[in-house]
């Protein structure tokens, strides 16, 4: 065992995850909290790796190692952190390894961890000590902004992520000490950082607060409010249904029919338009050539999403909102659900 993994605040052996949907400010979260000379939060693709075959292989067994391999030599952020792949070691001391390295790099670290979007449930089984933040937000700003990177063509299916990680946190609460999980709240985080980061940086054992005042745009907390449209505010609404407010979000339409028997017909639609936004934004030989590779993976694919990076950094943002509606806001789907768009209130029930 290393030094480092002795130190006062647990190090290596009680590593602090950052975990939550995507699009919940978890990178500011990263930021602000990895921004104390105590604390080494890198961004770990070897962790959020690990724990995708681990909930695939499931609580019988560790995955394969040689899986694992190749799918870190083809993560960019894998090959440009700088971690050494292990010889001789088992699948969990492999992905401890990760961790291990990342304190050693860094001398003045009491604290070490990673940011983990999806199955951070499985975590405990690698880091029974672990410590865990979990970074709430509101989820209909959460799919707003997933909906304008083009991860989701409707709001309903990206509701979906929002709402599996509030599964997971569930799942993880029942694993773990209780006191080893604290939750906190993205528009707490924005209105008062230095508060909010402190308490983040007492429990996870670093010792003094945010040395700079920081910026954090707390006005952006509801822009979606006036950025996303009634329906899709509706289908996020009913979507999670009880869970909003159980998180402590107040719904901001009224309550409409269930649309679970529909919902096949939104996850057709939302593939047909993320396919769309794809098809506009990177060209038709590029959208191939990308499909193609991953689904051989072969070693091209490095540079293809190269080239795919390169063109959506040239993309537009106008354009982007544009191309990223799918059928749903433009009218197909809502005339077959019986929804009216323009008022946002529901049509005749079918």
């Amino acid at each position: 065992m290393t030094e480092q993994a002795l130190s006062p605040a647990g190090g290596a052996e009680r590593p602090v995850f950052l975990i939550g949907p995507q699009r919940s400010g978890s990178t500011l979260l990263r930021e602000l909290v990895g921004g104390h000379p105590q604390v080494c939060l890198p961004r770990h693709t070897e962790i959020d790796i690990a724990a995708r075959l681990m909930a695939v292989a499931g609580s019988e067994r560790w995955p394969q190692l040689e899986p694992y391999r190749r799918q870190l030599l083809r993560s960019r952020r894998y090959l440009q952190h700088g971690n050494v792949f292990p010889e001789e070691l088992d699948f969990p001391d492999t992905v401890r390894s990760f961790i291990d390295q990342s304190m050693r790099r860094d001398a003045d670290a009491r604290v070490v961890g990673a940011t983990v979007h999806q199955d951070f449930d499985q975590l405990p089984r690698l880091w029974p000590k672990a410590r865990y933040v979990y970074l709430n937000r509101d989820p209909r700003a959460v799919v707003n902004s997933a909906m304008q990177r083009g991860w989701a063509a409707n709001a309903w299916c990206a509701a979906e992520q929002w709402m599996l990680c509030l599964r997971q946190r569930e799942r993880l609460a029942t694993l773990i000490d209780p006191v080893d999980l604290l939750v906190i709240r993205y528009e707490d985080l924005v209105v008062d950082p230095v508060g909010t980061v402190g308490r983040i940086l007492g429990f996870a054992g670093a010792e003094g607060e945010l040395a700079e005042p920081v910026t954090t745009y707390p006005e952006r907390a509801d822009a979606w409010r006036s950025t996303m449209s009634p329906l899709d505010i509706s289908l996020v609404e009913r979507r999670l249904g009880p869970a909003l407010a159980v998180e402590g979000y107040r719904p901001a339409t009224e309550p409409r029919p269930d649309l679970r028997l529909r919902g096949a017909l939104l996850r057709l639609d939302d593939q047909v338009g993320r396919l769309r936004l794809r098809l506009e934004r990177d060209g038709v030989p590029l959208t191939a050539a990308t499909t193609v590779t991953r689904q051989l993976r072969l070693t091209s694919e490095q540079n293809l999403l190269d080239r795919v990076d390169t063109r959506r950094r040239r993309y537009g943002e106008d354009r982007h909102r544009r191309s990223s509606q799918s059928l749903v806001t433009r009218g197909a789907i809502p005339r077959l659900l019986g929804l009216t768009i323009a008022a946002g209130e529901p049509g005749p029930s079918s």
